[in-house]
């Protein structure tokens, strides 16, 4: 019994430090993601005509959006 015990708390040790590992790496992931920034002559003012990039960049204000390269109308 008591081996069993310590088999179940070894695999639950493995399985915390797998959970661990991943949500550390999507944590990095996200956070890289969310300091972007959009190229300096993409950004253009709300109503501009293009393929609006949606995402959370560092240098594009309120009112503002990041244009796809290419597609400014």
């Amino acid at each position: 019994m008591i081996i069993i015990a310590v088999i179940g708390l070894i695999v639950l040790v493995i399985i915390i430090v797998l959970v661990q590992q991943k949500t550390t790496g999507f944590s990095k992931g996200l956070q890289n993601a969310s300091e972007s920034e959009c190229p300096k002559d993409q950004i253009k003012p709300i109503g501009t005509t293009c393929d609006v990039i949606y995402a959370r960049f560092t240098n594009v204000g309120p009112g503002d959006i990041c244009c796809r390269k290419g597609t400014i109308k």
